[in-house]
């Protein structure tokens, strides 16, 4: 009984042997365009045509983006007034924490206005960086 079981799969490894080793034939190919370019896709193969179709949905389909967002910047615009008031404090007759805090603020503000005025940045910005240095105490009108 062993050698009739030994027989069987020899038998059957022969079989798998042999169709494993046969020369399939080559399938036709069929040329599919995508665009300006062929891609040539294998007529019996339903993955590469899937993946063929796939390309050339993305190849001929292009994607803009969005042009980033823009700030204008108004060329002429000031915070005079805001770096005015936190001058004028100084002269007021506060508590020195105050004073310490304005005149930090005041000693900022000429720079930033002359960024405000050449257009490199816009007055609301200006205006919290002032706002931002004066942080705890109460903020003059010209400045919001």
């Amino acid at each position: 009984m062993s050698h009739a079981r030994a027989a069987l799969v020899l038998a059957l490894g022969a079989f798998v042997l042999s169709s494993a080793c046969k020369k399939q034939e080559e399938p036709e190919p069929i040329p599919v365009t995508a665009g300006s370019a062929p891609t040539v896709v294998a007529a019996d193969s339903a993955a590469a045509a899937a993946a063929s179709a796939a390309a050339a949905a993305t190849a001929t389909t292009v994607v803009v983006p969005p042009p980033p967002p823009t700030t204008t910047v108004k060329k002429g615009e000031n915070i005079d007034a805001c770096c005015s008031a936190l001058a004028a404090v100084e002269r007021s007759g506060r508590d020195p924490k105050t004073k310490s805090k304005f005149r930090q603020a005041s000693a900022i503000c000429p720079g930033i206005s002359a960024l405000v005025k050449d257009g490199k940045t816009q007055r609301s910005s200006a205006l919290t960086q002032v706002r931002a240095s004066l942080v705890g105490v109460s903020v003059p009108s010209e400045c919001n």
